[in-house]
């Protein structure tokens, strides 16, 4: 029996990217006639992101986008009715909350989870956790995994995306001590928040030090000020200690200079014209951002360059805080790979250095990449080439569920493809044949 084209590891919004992408495309049937087996820990798909206690930072037109593309296909066309859909609309100029995208990216999940299990050369395997990716001497990829629906199932394909999320490091465990410590990824769901009260009530001075400067910093300040604030922690007091202002988003250059806000061309998104496109700070951490800026002392929150401060006064403002919040962003999970007799192949794990090249496949630490093993999703430091557009400046990672669902959902999408045609006989001229040819050469 001929190989599935691919095995995704992980039903959240990496690994689900690029099939929505091939759905807006006219791609996704050609595609599942090829075989895919999606494996994934969690019961449903559609990911984690209702856990969280905070808005989005992405406006809700770009969630609805891809239900809106002329050539979508029925599993999103299905979609528009749905009344999570319909809520999603109310916030098409505004930030949705996360508990909201959370319920939508379950419906689409569901769907995709259908259209899979429907399909004879695919499936979709369910609370099941991947263990090992194995590479085999035929070209061909081999997964280990648990789980009651994996057994009976051969888990082996011609390609492999792993879309496992990211892990919250925590850099600097000096830093915690012997005091309470909760990162961003836990303080930032309504439990996280709920024990933060308690460990800040309980405090003589209730300050809480963010380490960190970036997304996660500024939607920590957020949530403590809007979700928790000074009527639940009275004498509140946040400290993001970092060691550079963030870069901010604004939708142009006019606005980003009628705000007072000072950038240079290479902040400049060629392809649209917005200023810190990829880097800036959305949202409602950017409302803390200019609120801080604009109206000084309205929030307890103050910013810290630690480069400022001497070795005694960094000291000094670590143990006197009651609550520290490490915020350094996420790293991939990555598991092990394996060659073909069975030694493991050491991956890219310098934090920083991406974890997969412009065409998403996986880096070896020696600098070569693994042709048909494919890194997507939170965390995996992903660099958008020119074509895709962005600030030229831009240095981090490219962590947002439109481009999942679009250019490096394509990028990809044409991997897996050339990953078909370097190990099988071509293939007759058909439709679906013509039709992947073409999306091979998508620019």
């Amino acid at each position: 029996m001929t190989l599935p084209s691919t095995i995704i590891l992980g039903g959240g919004p990496g690994g689900t990217g690029p099939l929505v992408w091939a759905a807006q495309t006219g791609l996704l049937d050609a595609w599942l006639d090829q075989g895919i087996v999606l494996v994934d820990s969690q019961p449903k798909l559609g990911g984690m992101l209702g856990r969280y206690a905070i808005n989005s930072d992405t406006l809700g037109a770009a969630y609805l986008e891809c239900l809106e593309a002329g050539g979508a296909h029925a599993v999103l066309r299905e979609m528009r009715a749905d009344p999570v859909v319909q809520e999603m609309q109310a916030y098409r100029k505004g930030f949705p909350p996360l508990s909201l995208v959370g319920r939508f990216m379950a419906r689409l999940g569901a769907g995709l989870h259908d259209v899979l299990a429907r399909h004879p050369r695919c499936a979709v395997l369910s609370s099941t956790t991947a263990r090992s990716v194995t590479m085999l001497p035929d070209g061909s990829v081999k997964v280990k995994a648990t789980g009651k629906v994996a057994r009976g199932h051969r888990l082996q394909g011609r390609s492999v995306v792993v879309a496992l999320g990211g892990t919250h490091p925590v850099p600097f465990p000096t830093y915690r001590g012997a005091l309470p410590a909760l990162p961003s990824d836990t303080i930032l769901t309504p439990a996280g928040l709920y024990r933060a009260a308690e460990i800040l009530r309980q405090a003589k001075q209730p300050r809480v030090v963010v380490l960190g400067g970036s997304h996660s910093a500024y939607s920590v300040a957020w949530a403590l000020t809007h979700l928790l604030g000074e009527e639940a922690v009275p004498g509140l007091e946040i400290v993001l200690l970092s060691r550079r202002e963030p870069p901010v988003f604004y939708a142009s250059a006019a606005a980003a200079a009628a705000d007072g806000y000072v950038f240079v061309d290479g902040d400049i998104c060629p392809r649209t014209g917005r200023v810190n496109r990829l880097g800036g700070l959305r949202g409602n951490g950017r409302e803390i951002w200019r609120q801080m800026r604009h109206h000084p002392g309205s929030l307890r929150v103050r910013s810290q360059n630690e480069m400022e401060l001497s070795a005694t006064e960094l000291r000094a403002l670590l143990t006197e805080a009651a609550l520290l919040v490490p915020a350094f962003g996420y790293r991939s999970r990555q598991l092990p790979v394996l060659d073909h007799a069975g030694a493991r192949v050491a991956l890219q794990t310098d934090p920083t250095l991406p974890v997969v090249d412009t065409e998403c496949r996986l880096c070896c630490a020696d600098g070569s990449v693994l042709p048909n093993l494919f890194g997507i999703g939170l965390g995996t430091g992903f660099r958008p080439t020119e074509a895709m557009g962005g600030e030229p400046n831009f240095t981090g990672q490219a962590n947002s569920l439109w481009l999942y669902q679009n250019d490096i959902g394509a990028t990809v999408f044409r991997g897996v493809q050339q990953a078909m045609l370097e190990r099988r006989p071509a293939p007759t001229r058909s439709t679906a044949a013509t039709a992947l040819g073409e999306a091979l050469a998508f620019g």
